[in-house]
């Protein structure tokens, strides 16, 4: 697996790849676009039916509960998303990087249970070790 980083640190710009991950109400990652393989140095099937919240940093799960909270809230209009401030994930080589996510849901007309969450994520800095 090749990686988008050069430098600790790196503070990627423009130069990060967009990619898209979708996981279930319950938080089970059912999507991982390949293109995030050089970000996160994980392979799509490796990160498939794991929990997302094993890869959020400890310190970030307050914020990451405020972003749910307002998943659901927003998520309740058609179309609707929000950008998220930067939180942390744990790429492949244990080190966080810096996410910035704009956040879409999905929920059952029918229902109305919450089926999944799109994160649309942009790398902002690279792990402290690349």
């Amino acid at each position: 697996v090749r990686s988008i980083y050069k430098n600790p640190d790196e503070i990627m710009c423009h130069r990060s790849p967009k990619f898209s991950t979708r996981h279930t109400a319950a938080g089970i990652l059912s999507h991982v676009e390949g293109s995030s393989v050089g970000a996160f140095g994980y392979l799509p099937q490796d990160m498939i039916g794991r929990s997302i919240m094993d890869f959020y940093h400890p310190e970030d799960f307050s914020y990451l509960r405020e972003v749910y909270e307002t998943v659901m809230r927003v998520g309740k209009t058609a179309g609707a998303s929000f950008c998220s401030k930067p939180y942390r994930f744990l790429a492949h080589n244990g080190f966080y990087i810096t996410l910035e996510t704009e956040w879409t849901s999905f929920v059952n007309p029918w229902s109305r249970q919450l089926e999944f969450v799109i994160g649309h994520h942009r790398v902002l800095r690279g792990p402290s070790n690349p």
